[in-house]
């Protein structure tokens, strides 16, 4: 009985000893958990501090480009140039200003006129920077008198700005057979003195996107909206006069409901202030 007594105890002497060294490592492995929590919360901190600074960096680089481009306008399908001499360039849209738009510019009126697009393209996009902002919504205000030619005018927005116009046409033409009032604002598109980013327009349940055939691309859109004091005047199509001979009520169309249900609520759409987004 002494001997099983002995052996028990030293058992348990064992078991205690194990369970000391259990203890131990626990609040060894709980010490260091608690210091790699400490150091993962000062990385949040940081990678939060750090994003911040990131995303402040982007809009004043994003603020800088379009400060860049305020001043600047595209020409499309301007022909017979020698992109090889940019003398020529600069006096033949000089004379082109003067005759076609009838704008009072010399070639002190411009900064910088520069080629865009490919090499081997051909009617490539000349950029023409102009030394004041009141040159240039001059020569915008005057961009009607191209109505009927191949050649068109567009601001210089930046390419995401280009993409977000891109994806806003469909819903434009589809507001207008709709016969609202709608047009391009920058990066947003005004139906019925109410504006939209693309994300609230995605938003309509629509069973399908149309477009009309009243412009083939977004720098072609561009010239519909250069003189913000012209009324737009927005032809029927021939589409919708067709529907209503036939006794369809636009008014039950899903953009429509949605358009007028914006209006009344005021929560997404935005009503129309003094001051619209920069065309």
């Amino acid at each position: 009985f002494k001997e099983i007594m002995e052996k028990l105890e030293e058992m348990n002497g064992n078991l205690a000893k194990k369970i000391e060294d259990l203890e131990s490592k626990v609040n060894n492995y709980q010490s260091q958990l608690s210091i790699t929590l400490t150091k993962f919360e000062a990385f949040e901190i940081n990678y939060k501090e750090l994003n911040e600074k990131i995303n402040n960096t982007n809009k004043f680089i994003i603020s800088l480009q379009k400060i860049s481009r305020e001043k600047n306008v595209i020409l499309y399908n301007f022909s017979d140039v020698n992109y090889n001499n940019a003398q020529e360039i600069e006096n033949k849209i000089v004379t082109f200003l003067q005759d076609v738009l009838e704008v009072p510019i010399t070639l002190n009126d411009i900064d910088q006129v520069k080629i865009l697009g490919r090499n081997k393209a051909i009617n490539k996009p000349i950029l023409v920077k102009f030394l004041s902002m009141r040159k240039k919504i001059e020569v915008l205000k005057m961009s009607k008198n191209l109505r009927g030619t191949k050649i068109s005018l567009s601001q210089d927005y930046s390419p995401e700005v280009r993409w977000e116009r891109k994806q806003l046409l469909p819903y434009m033409h589809r507001a207008r057979n709709m016969q609202c009032r709608a047009m391009l604002r920058y990066n947003r598109l005004m139906i019925n003195e109410n504006i939209f980013t693309l994300d609230e327009l995605k938003t309509l349940d629509l069973e399908e996107t149309c477009s009309s055939g009243t412009a083939t691309s977004e720098h072609e859109e561009s010239d519909r909206e250069k003189n913000v004091t012209n009324k737009v005047t927005m032809k029927q199509p021939r589409q919708l006069r067709s529907r209503q001979v036939k006794g369809v009520v636009l008014k039950s169309d899903p953009i429509m409901k949605w358009i007028q249900k914006k209006e009344k609520s005021g929560d997404t759409g935005r009503k129309k202030t003094g001051k619209s987004p920069p065309a």
